[in-house]
């Protein structure tokens, strides 16, 4: 499925199922194996959950006594692909204090913050398992660089190449641009 979308694409709501043991309080304790299919699900589609702030379980079950016999769950969960983040970096959810149901509301903010400044390059180690990988890379080393320092660009790409105090910088930035497009 995440490779028929090419927009930010995400899904808000009670998804019945957590994909960690500290997202459940009392009862007996939750076995992972139980939520391998949600979790396989949102690989497979090529989401990954939004981070929040509030209460860690917003969904009770309402059972009295109090805990253990109580049990407190994570259902509720915004989840979206990278190219959401990449589009609404600054997207925050919010579990609010429950009332009259046994679900926390959702408070949902979708925006787009312009980041000055450094922008961190993360590399993933799954993508050393790829077929195309070490091709991406060696293409990439390889790439002649045009330009000065502080103007270099390639023949791909005629963006000037922002990061360039040595010379080892150049090929780093073609280098991650590369992997990037790969990705992507």
């Amino acid at each position: 499925m995440s490779l028929n979308i090419n927009e930010p694409w995400g899904a808000v709501g009670d998804f019945n199922d957590i994909t960690d043991r500290g997202e459940k309080l009392g009862g007996i304790p939750h076995r992972l194996e139980q939520s391998l299919d949600f979790i396989e699900c949102l690989n497979e589609c090529g989401l990954q959950d939004a981070r929040y702030t509030g209460t860690v379980v917003p969904w009770c079950d309402n059972r009295d006594p109090p805990p253990p016999h109580t049990i407190w769950k994570r259902l509720d969960r915004l989840v979206y692909n990278s190219n959401w983040f990449d589009e609404y970096n600054s997207t925050t959810v919010t579990h609010l204090s429950r009332s009259c149901s046994d679900h926390a509301p959702l408070l949902v903010k979708i925006l787009h913050e312009d980041i000055q400044g450094i922008k961190y390059f993360k590399f993933l180690n799954f993508w050393t398992d790829h077929p195309d990988f070490h091709q991406t890379v060696q293409n990439s080393w390889d790439e002649q660089v045009y330009g000065t320092l502080f103007t270099s660009s390639t023949k791909k790409s005629r963006t000037p190449l922002k990061l360039s105090v040595s010379g080892l910088s150049k090929p780093l930035v073609i280098f991650m641009r590369s992997l990037r497009d790969w990705n992507h």
